[in-house]
């Protein structure tokens, strides 16, 4: 039995050999398997295609088609969907995708009439990748998931992080870098610990594109770097080609013009002696770049040319829009505008078809330079405000905030994984000496402890008898002096509101600025416009007319603003009662919070319930207690971000109905509440912040307003985890 299964593997080794090196035909492979059964002929052909698919393309795509053939002959479903899936690849690899789709789609469908699993993700996955390749990468992302979630069925691990590296880069594309290094370190991280080879290398490769597309040139050249030594011990030609030209985009970026040359030779020679057609195209387009900084546009040209050329019959739309950039940038210095301007509206095109934001970031950057050297500045000015407003959107805070996490996520998590290796023994032996020390702590408190009960029992006698006398004497007058404090405490409380409403508007005074800037910017651009026109002769009735509409519009809204603080500041008649919609209240006070949260890296999240029945109270009494339950959730999330730098810092706002009551909750992620000091935060006057930061309104007087309202407060909180308030109020239909 042994014997036997030895022999499949010594045939596909023998034959392997005779055809690379010994150059036999397809009929010579055929013949050599031909006393062999069914099931056991295709698997060997299928075997020995998948191990030479990448060499002689068109000898290898007839060796298939006969597979195909045989499979259909036999009637073994698996054989054909394996030989219409090698078909699909070689067709892919020629640049044939419209033939590559048709047999991926056939090998799927055969795939899930036998309900094979994991044979339908790897076509899948395949399939993805051809999407990528032709540019639409929603389309390979939806199909990659597709693919991912069926290994995550099958518990395959190696395919989920496989699947990882393809999402990310497809994400990259997009010009989405946040979302691309998540998928790519995840991948990373397993191909450090279990992959090898091409893999390892592909990772590498994705995450030095992902950081040269965010200008870190120096982590993107490490990267590559990384990627061409793996790729040379394994001596993955085409690999090894694709480094090379990464490495020489690097070289063109930090100016090291010398080292392209040589560096792309070598990249353009592997490729042609694989015959590899789109990386061809890429480091004649890379060479065509590197002869148009050093000012020879002749030669740029050329190379730029033969790009596109082998670009169109591929029909890959990311690659052709990088040759018309280069060829348009060639036209600019030659003050040819109609050419320039071909070239740039099909490449304007053909991105914004493929919805590729990192290629319209500099489509955008040459077109507006380009327009200024024509002197077309009303263009260039258009242009450059798409660019500016595009690259605000790639590079945002929020996504430059996540990508750091991300990278400082990935070094930690790395650096603990080696230290606790190291501290793990350590920790045996300090656990026993620490549990001894413990003991005898305990022992040594319980002591103190017991001594210091029996003279607190004493002192309690003593203090009791003496208490007891108090009261009676003080019982005497106590219904006089309780109405006093009532009418002296409903006036403090109201001047606590007050203060309570005036330190809240200071802590707004950035987001009231950045509210009433905004209507004033746009005064100022609209009067800027009125000026160009005028000066340009282009003024008419029609567009002064528009241009006031809209400048009053603007005044009419920092009127609405003033008005709104006006009324919050002033005394309300607290009996003032009326119909309130709580999800307007909601954002009527966060929005002039908004940037003052923004600026501390504040997230607010908002899931609430539309159409809810109103309710019935004060809505400024309502505005200033959401202020001062926000203000307490923003300390709790700043002190618990000073603690641990990791967790995000966000509040929820919530709103539904349960119960014909009306809920509203706010739940921070910030410091927490200790149990001891949840029982007392309804107290008077009780509060655990300095003194600096105000006393606030106190949740003493907050639950006093909410039960005026006839509504009720509750507060849920674990210490160094959240805080949920949530407020019920009678809904007003019911």
């Amino acid at each position: 039995m042994k014997k036997n299964r030895y022999i499949p593997i010594f045939i596909i080794f023998f034959l392997f050999y005779q055809f690379i090196f010994a150059n036999i035909n397809a009929d010579s492979l055929f013949f050599s398997i031909k006393k062999k059964k069914p099931e056991e002929k295709l698997q060997i052909l299928i075997d020995f295609i998948d191990n030479n698919i990448s060499d002689s393309p068109e000898q290898i795509k007839s060796i298939a088609q006969r597979t195909l053939e045989l499979s259909q002959k036999y009637r073994l479903k698996k054989s054909e969907s394996d030989a219409l899936t090698c078909l699909a690849i070689i067709e892919k690899n020629l640049g044939n995708y419209q033939k590559a789709e048709k047999y991926y789609n056939e090998a799927l469908e055969i795939s899930e009439k036998i309900n094979n699993l994991n044979l339908k993700a790897y076509i899948l996955n395949n399939k993805g990748i051809l999407f990528d390749l032709k540019g639409d990468y929603n389309t390979a992302i939806e199909i990659y998931n597709q693919s991912l979630n069926i290994y995550l069925r099958l518990e395959n691990i190696e395919m989920k992080y496989s699947l990882y590296n393809n999402i990310g880069g497809s994400y990259r594309r997009l010009g989405n870098f946040a979302k691309a290094l998540e998928y790519s370190l995840q991948s990373l991280e397993y191909d450090e610990k279990y992959g090898e080879g091409k893999s390892l290398a592909t990772s590498y490769d994705n995450i030095g594109i992902i950081y040269y597309y965010l200008e870190d040139a120096e982590k993107a050249l490490d990267s590559f770097n990384k990627s061409l030594e793996i790729r040379q011990k394994i001596n993955d030609k085409k690999g090894i080609a694709a480094s090379y030209n990464n490495i020489s985009i690097i070289y063109r970026k930090t100016g090291e013009v010398e080292k392209i040359l040589e560096i792309l030779q070598k990249s353009i020679s592997i490729k042609k002696e694989i015959g590899d057609q789109l990386g061809m195209a890429n480091s004649m387009m890379n060479l065509g770049n590197y002869y148009f900084s050093i000012d020879n546009k002749k030669e740029a040209e050329k190379c730029f040319k033969k790009s596109l050329i082998i670009k169109r019959e591929l029909g890959n739309h990311r690659n052709i829009v990088k040759a018309l950039i280069g060829l348009g940038n060639i036209y600019t210095e030659r003050n040819d505008y109609e050419t320039f301007l071909k070239y740039y509206d099909e490449c304007l095109k053909l991105a914004q078809e493929n919805d590729s934001g990192d290629l319209l970031k500099h489509i955008y950057k040459d077109l507006a330079i380009n327009y200024a050297t024509f002197n077309k500045f009303k263009k260039a000015y258009d242009i450059k405000s798409k660019h500016i407003s595009l690259v605000d959107s790639l590079n945002s805070e929020k996504n430059q905030t996540k990508i750091a996490e991300l990278r400082v996520q990935y070094e930690t998590e790395k650096k603990e994984r080696m230290i606790g290796l190291l501290q793990n023994e350590n920790e045996k032996q300090d656990l026993i000496r620490n549990f001894l020390i413990v003991i005898m702590v305990i022992v040594f408190l319980g002591t103190i402890l017991l001594i210091k009960l029996i003279i607190d029992k004493k002192k309690e006698i003593v203090q009791r008898k003496s208490i007891e006398k108090q009261i009676r004497e003080i019982n005497k007058s106590l219904e006089n002096r309780v109405q006093t404090e009532f009418e002296k405490r409903q006036q403090h409380q109201l001047l606590l509101i007050q203060k309570s409403k005036l330190e809240s508007l200071g802590r707004l005074s950035a987001g009231i600025v950045h509210e009433v800037n905004q209507p004033i910017t746009r005064i100022s651009l609209g009067l800027d416009n009125i000026l160009i026109r005028k000066t340009m002769n282009k003024l008419d009735e029609n567009y002064m007319m528009k241009k006031f509409n809209s400048l009053f519009c603007e005044i009419e809204r920092i009127k609405e603003i003033m008005e709104h603080i006006r009324l919050f500041s002033r005394h309300q008649n607290q009996n003032a009662d009326e119909k309130l919609d709580v999800n307007q209240i909601i954002k009527n006070t966060t929005k002039l919070l908004q940037t003052q949260y923004k600026n501390h890296n504040i997230i607010l999240d908002f899931d609430l319930t539309e159409n809810l029945p109103s309710i019935s109270g004060n809505k400024f009494r309502l505005e200033q207690i959401l202020m001062n339950l926000l203000s307490n959730a923003k300390d709790a999330v700043e002190e618990r971000f000073m603690i641990d730098e990791n967790i995000d810092k966000k509040i929820i706002l919530r709103s539904y109905l349960k119960s014909e009551n009306v809920i509203l909750e706010i739940e921070d992620y910030g410091i927490g509440i200790d149990e001891v000091n949840l029982n007392h935060i309804f107290d008077p006057f009780f509060t655990t912040k300095d003194s600096d930061k105000g006393t606030g309104l106190g949740l003493s007087i907050v639950q006093g307003i909410i039960e005026e309202m006839n509504g009720k407060i509750e507060v849920e909180s674990e210490k160094g985890k959240f805080t949920k308030v949530k407020i019920v109020f009678k809904a007003e239909k019911y």
